[in-house]
């Protein structure tokens, strides 16, 4: 078998070049090489990889740019912008958009440059966050909740994950924290405010938020904590394995969701924690009418941001003529 070896230099502080062996018995791109390449230890694209997303998010994104040039019969020294465009096109016609292919785009665009193709365009989607949000509805959170509460309450092996799941629901909707606030929560973290069981949460831009507890859930909280044998130290909501201390994980809080509303709704509508976020600034609004209240319900420094949330609730509240013509009649 002959191996051909591509050397990229790679632009920086100090010159090094990696060296490529692109090339199978089927004159093809070889995978394996390339996978190799990308995860050596010293000089391989992850290791010199320090952006927000997981190493693992850009490196199967990446390698899935590597199946499309396997598949194609393209090798290193075919890329050009031309294969960009044909890669980028081709995503678009498997149906990604919005966040999904920006961070497709995103890691391609990190790994050409760690190869030394710098001066390549990129063509992103353009989302509007706050429009895609696809809010869950008031029934069918309704309809989780009093089913976890009678779930929680039933004797049986599953009983402590209904409650587990009871709590994380009820704190969601409640309180309006983000994921990775509640997924933080530890025992310690709890604290008595006149009479009222309360939280504080560490937001965006380490803004700290106090959160009150619903009376309703304090011994729900502390009963979990007796049930698992969990000191003060310990987070609040973790994987029901014997003996886990751990905090519970991302995809998994997503999983539990998700799982509630197919079964309890049969609906094929995602549910996500930042849905939940902006359902309990909704209620909250349709309640009170009052934007700052729901402003500082979300920790928000700037009140527009609070605008964005409830843009499309605010469109349908917004014709005040008759208010007016009453107010010039009296």
């Amino acid at each position: 078998m002959t191996t051909k070896q591509i050397v990229m230099s790679i632009p920086g502080e100090k010159s090094r070049d990696i060296i490529f062996n692109p090339i199978d018995r089927k004159n093809k791109f070889n995978e394996r090489d390339f996978e190799r390449e990308i995860s050596k230890k010293d000089k391989g694209f992850l290791a010199s990889y320090s952006g927000k997303q997981s190493q693992s998010v850009i490196s199967g994104n990446v390698r899935q740019f590597a199946k499309y040039m396997r598949e194609n019969g393209y090798m290193y020294q075919d890329i050009d912008q031309s294969l960009i465009n044909l890669y980028l096109n081709d995503l678009r016609e498997q149906g990604l958009t919005g966040s999904t292919y920006n961070l497709r785009v995103y890691s391609l665009k990190k790994y050409l440059e760690f190869i030394g193709f710098t001066n390549f365009t990129y063509k992103t989607a353009k989302i509007d966050k706050y429009n895609n949000i696809k809010l869950i509805t008031k029934n069918d959170l309704m309809g989780i909740l009093e089913q976890l509460k009678e779930l929680k309450n039933k004797p049986g092996k599953k009983q402590l994950k209904y409650l587990r799941d009871y709590l994380i629901f009820s704190i969601l909707i409640y309180t309006g924290v983000r994921k990775n606030e509640v997924l933080q929560l530890k025992y310690k973290n709890l604290y008595d405010d006149n009479d009222n069981l309360c939280f504080t949460v560490i937001g965006k831009g380490r803004k700290q938020v106090n959160k009150v507890v619903p009376g309703e859930l304090i011994n729900d909280l502390f009963t979990l904590k007796t049930l698992e044998k969990k000191s003060n130290d310990d987070y609040i909501f973790t994987a029901q394995r014997s003996n886990s201390r751990g905090k519970l994980a991302h995809n998994a809080l997503n999983l539990i969701l998700n799982k509630y509303n197919k079964d309890f709704n049969q609906s094929d509508r995602k549910l996500s924690v930042h849905s939940l976020r902006n359902l309990s600034g909704v209620l909250l609004y349709e309640s009170t009418k009052d934007i700052r209240a729901i402003q500082a319900h979300y920790g928000h420094s700037s009140v527009v941001t609070t605008e964005h949330y409830l843009r499309g609730l605010k469109a349908k509240t917004s014709n005040h003529y008759d208010a007016m013509k009453q107010a010039l009649a009296s």
